[in-house]
């Protein structure tokens, strides 16, 4: 980082045990010393109630933890298991971005629970609950009748075109209009 002049490195805090070390260097060198900030990763971990593999039909509750790991999803890649970094089923930014979800939305996330210390392991629902808040006052509402009933209206006798307000939210997009 001295080398490079940067002023303020970020890190993770695998690299907490090595700043005695690179600062001993730094000093040793007489170079300039960045200011190191050391934070936890972020992990998705959602919990799930399965049954229990024994006979007793009991249930057991279980972590699923999503890889983010470079070097695991590297493997997935070289192996041909996914396309590559932008592959939707990756926990990437660009394969969050495939999958759908706006940038608003992971920085939304981001900003909800902050930088820490501390290990977090977050439900995977919470970034998809951030992706409902940012979609909720753009995305058209739209509804459809699988199997219609034909309906007569034997008391209706003018031609008029009826029009319906959207969704509450939406409503300067959405529109209808039909012809009775």
């Amino acid at each position: 980082d001295s080398l490079e002049n940067i002023t303020h490195s970020l890190c993770t805090l695998e690299f907490d045990i090595r700043r005695p070390a690179y600062y001993w260097l730094i000093d040793a060198l007489d170079m300039y010393r960045p200011l190191v900030w050391e934070f936890s990763r972020l992990e998705f971990a959602d919990r799930v109630t399965l049954p229990d593999d024994d006979a007793s039909g009991a249930e057991r509750d279980w972590f699923l933890y999503t890889t983010l790991s470079k070097r695991r999803l590297l493997a997935a890649v070289n192996s041909g298991k996914a396309r590559g970094w932008d592959d939707p089923r990756m926990p990437t930014l660009n394969g969050l971005r495939r999958r759908g979800f706006t940038a608003a939305a992971i920085n939304g996330l981001i900003e909800a629970i902050g930088v820490t210390r501390a290990v977090q392991r977050i439900p995977f629902r919470r970034l998809e609950q951030q992706l409902r808040v940012d979609l909720d006052p753009s995305a058209p509402r739209r509804m459809a009748v699988l199997r219609p009933l034909k309906l007569v209206i034997s008391n209706h006798h003018a031609q008029r075109v009826v029009g319906q307000e959207g969704h509450e939210k939406v409503k300067p997009i959405d529109r209808r209009q039909c012809a009775c």
